[in-house]
């Protein structure tokens, strides 16, 4: 990224918030999107977000084994049934988490392993994943300044 007059607040998906202590990088808009173009926005947001995976969910993802082959007629009954493409909100997902929320990594390698043979417990993880971060879409990876950078306002993380 080339060097520019005035201070970035967004580089390819991502919001950044630049400040005299910090900066902020979150994906907000991204996972806004990423509902909306499933049709999840308009789910309700719980008031304390639930966990990523629960114990439950994630012991039946590992025992569950694989399931048809992506490109299989039975792949293809099971995913209109779900209503989206596993590999497609699995990609979707990996983005987020690759660039700031590093908090799903274990459920990102967990469903992975199944992208060529999810099961509808594979979809309903993926799908438990989105709502979580839904439900997080503000929460924000946090790179420290060594120094402070005076001539920033103060952020509200300091």
């Amino acid at each position: 990224m080339e060097s520019e007059d005035t201070i970035t607040t967004s580089f390819n998906g991502l919001e950044i918030e630049q400040t005299r202590d910090y900066i902020a990088v979150r994906v907000e808009i991204y996972i806004e999107r990423i509902a909306a173009n499933h049709g999840w926005e308009s789910e309700t947001f719980l008031k304390k977000p639930k966990a990523l995976l629960s114990e439950t969910l994630a012991k039946e993802i590992i025992e569950s084994g694989k399931g048809p082959l992506s490109k299989s007629p039975e792949a293809m009954v099971l995913q209109n049934e779900m209503g989206f493409l596993y590999w497609m909100l699995l990609g979707e997902l990996i983005f987020a988490y690759v660039v700031a929320r590093l908090d799903i990594g274990y459920s990102m390698s967990l469903l992975s392993r199944y992208a060529e043979y999810p099961t509808k417990v594979h979809y309903v993880g993926l799908k438990s994943v989105t709502r979580y971060l839904r439900e997080t879409k503000n929460r924000p990876i946090i790179y420290w300044r060594k120094e402070p950078f005076m001539e920033l306002a103060k952020g509200s993380f300091a």
